[in-house]
């Protein structure tokens, strides 16, 4: 559908910085568009600002952390929207952490990927003059392997020696703070 969102004069940075979708407090990005979005798809002359969000914890039974993508503007997939005069700040994704499983290796950590603006695989979008300021990735942490552990039978309870060790787990990924293209 062919849809513009618009600020009174977009052409004008003053009205462009006083035209805001202000993501403080909520746990959604600032703009989504849809799948297959086409070129009539318009933002123009808008700010889109401040969202910190870090990925919620694994489902039971996945140990490994969630990724998290998008934070002021997911662009879906095969989406060509047009993005023009607007100003994207203050955005902090942080990837989901791992939990410890059950297994010797540790479970890794989750990433976070386009704090400004993510674009799904086989999208084109077009984005003219704007600005993209103050936007960060970190990636979850991961958990440790098991060490090797001669244990200690006289403990209380007794500790079982433990003869696998397992190989960390690997720290969650962090990129494209500004834009990332999947």
């Amino acid at each position: 559908k062919n849809v513009t969102i618009t600020s009174a004069n977009p052409d004008d940075p003053e009205i462009v910085a006083a035209t805001i979708i202000d993501c403080s407090g909520t746990v959604n990005r600032g703009v989504y568009f849809a799948r297959n979005a086409g070129p009539g798809a318009v933002l123009n002359g808008i700010t889109i600002q401040n969202g910190v969000w870090t990925a919620l914890p694994p489902d039971p039974g996945i140990y490994d952390g969630r990724h998290i993508a998008g934070g002021g503007i997911l662009v879906g997939f095969q989406s060509s929207p047009t993005i023009k005069n607007c100003v994207i700040r203050g955005f902090r994704l942080t990837g989901g952490n791992a939990v410890p499983g059950p297994g010797a290796d540790g479970d890794d950590g989750g990433f976070a990927l386009g704090a400004g603006i993510y674009c799904c695989q086989e999208s084109a979008p077009t984005i003219i003059n704007t600005l993209i300021t103050d936007c960060h990735v970190v990636g979850g942490n991961a958990t440790s392997g098991v060490s090797v552990s001669p244990g200690n039978p006289t403990a209380t309870p007794p500790v079982p020696a433990s003869p696998v060790s397992g190989r960390g787990g690997w720290g969650g990924g962090a990129r494209g703070g500004g834009v990332y293209i999947a």
